[in-house]
């Protein structure tokens, strides 16, 4: 009743997309920005586009997009008929028929029924359907305010350091949406995985309770993830307000000194010898 179940091929949902292989590109991406800005920001001269830290996080991103599609479509869609509600009942209960769900596990049946049947959802299932076409929409959006103002970056730097580092703070914030959005439509595919009752290479898993537990997991880490980038996203900006308060209070009080009767009359005293 427990056959070994068939390898189908390895794909993004469980190796090149995962939560943790992301993380350990940004910190390896978040090393490399450190490393530019002290080999750069001191030339008062802005790094080539090629040698740009954003240029690898949006190519990290770009291939985890291409990689969450590509398992949707084959994994879950292709399979699914479209998470079409009677196939994708059949296909799951097919599954737990030849792992033995229906027989040991009666239970999990029950609670695939309960919880995870698509077949009253139609509007829900469509809606997310479009989940791809937002993160994609959401990747161009973010990848074209970063170039603009990367265009700014070298004048702003010309001008003042401090200039340049509130540009980069504000590259690193605009990620935010882009790198949120791939990390939902993450946690989008382990919940129609959970629906199919596959997790894309079922040779890990021998039961519905052990493939749903772990891509609740993955739903879970996704989300974890795309947190901690958002509170660094918080932190950035909290310092990106601070220094422009303290530009905009320098700024005036230099004004004010100007404009101040001592400052007047030693103007006035220097015309006079002149």
């Amino acid at each position: 009743l427990h056959p070994t179940p068939q390898t189908t091929s390895v794909n993004a949902m469980l190796d090149y997309a995962s939560p943790g292989f992301v993380s350990v590109g940004l910190c390896a991406i978040a090393l490399w920005r450190v490393f530019i800005k002290k080999s750069c920001l001191h030339k008062n001269q802005a790094a080539p586009l090629c040698l740009q830290y954003f240029v690898y996080a949006y190519l990290l991103l770009l291939f985890g997009i291409v990689s969450v599609v590509h398992s949707a479509v084959n994994d879950v869609m292709l399979v699914s008929n479209w998470l079409d509600a009677s196939t994708t009942e059949a296909l799951a209960q097919q599954r737990m028929h030849d792992e033995g769900d229906d027989f040991w596990d009666k239970p999990s049946v029950q609670e695939w029924q309960e919880q995870d049947n698509l077949k009253d959802y139609p509007r829900l299932v469509m809606f997310s359907k479009t989940c791809p076409l937002f993160l994609i929409a959401t990747y161009v959006v973010c990848a074209y305010h970063t170039i603009c103002h990367y265009r700014h970056l070298s004048s702003d730097l010309l001008h003042s350091p401090e200039a340049g580092l509130l540009r980069d703070k504000t590259i690193r914030i605009i990620i935010l949406p882009v790198f949120y959005g791939f990390m939902s439509c993450q946690g989008v595919i382990r919940m129609w995985g959970i629906s199919i009752n596959s997790a894309g290479d079922e040779s890990h898993f021998r039961s519905f309770k052990e493939r749903k537990q772990f891509l609740q997991d993955q739903y879970d880490t996704a989300f974890f993830v795309a947190d901690v980038y958002e509170a660094y996203s918080l932190f950035v900006f909290g310092l990106l307000i601070v220094l422009v308060l303290k530009q905009r209070v320098q700024t005036r009080m230099r004004r004010t000194e100007s404009n101040s009767p001592a400052v007047s009359r030693q103007r006035d005293f220097r015309e006079l010898e002149a």
